[in-house]
């Protein structure tokens, strides 16, 4: 059994479902039972399949009994933040980390990997005290942070980056390029030249692949 992976991003829309998806395939090629979750997901619009809705698909490969209240716990219509999706939704239940950790380690137990998205950021707040980092923290899981390839990532890199150091919480980073041409003219000189200090280097998706399995793959 492997450490469960959490993934979050530097921002929204880079891309960090279509990466949770395409690694737990790589990780189901190489023999791991990998199972995904998305334990909170808003902007949930009815004939539309989700992200979680996504993850259960893939899912049901490995595990055929599994249902969506599986591996999504929170839903809400509103395309927010939960704080706020929360308030237009005052019926349905307040969020509750001790809930969500004690679902996802069913899930676990039930898989060699498990691979939890979180919403948007790091500091997407999830209610009033807490955001998504302080999930993932609660949860004890390894952070998996992606990043866009496009003009700008450079500075939502380094202060996420800036950010996790100086709470202490390790990370991997992975760039998730979708336009190889613009991203090697604008962003990879940097980050090469930031790699030949970084003890855990920013790694590239799908040309590091390998490599990152390799970094975020911890036996429990």
């Amino acid at each position: 059994m492997y450490a469960p992976i959490f993934v979050s991003a530097t921002n929204t829309h880079v891309g960090k479902t279509t990466l949770s998806l395409e690694i737990a395939k790589l990780c189901k090629a190489r023999g791991i039972k990998t199972l995904l979750a998305k334990p909170i997901e808003t902007g949930v619009s009815a004939g539309e399949t989700s992200d979680a809705g996504l993850f259960l698909q893939e899912n049901l490969d490995t595990e055929a009994h599994l249902h969506l209240e599986d591996i999504s716990f929170y839903r809400y219509v509103l395309g927010a933040s939960p704080f706020v999706a929360a308030r237009f939704e005052p019926h349905l239940d307040t969020l509750d980390f001790k809930e969500i950790k004690k679902k996802l380690d069913a899930l676990q137990d039930r898989c060699d990997l498990l691979i939890v998205e979180g919403v948007g950021g790091l500091l997407v707040p999830l209610d009033a005290k807490n955001n998504i980092l302080d999930l993932c923290v609660f949860l004890k899981m390894k952070l998996l942070l992606v990043s866009t390839d496009q003009l700008g990532m450079l500075n939502d890199v380094r202060l996420n980056q800036e950010y996790l150091n100086a709470r202490k919480i390790p990370h991997q980073i992975l760039i998730n390029v979708r336009d190889k041409r613009a991203y090697y003219q604008i962003c990879k000189p940097y980050i090469d030249h930031l790699n030949t200090a970084l003890k855990t280097p920013i790694l590239e998706f799908p040309e590091q692949s390998a490599r990152l399995l390799d970094a975020i793959l911890v036996p429990c």
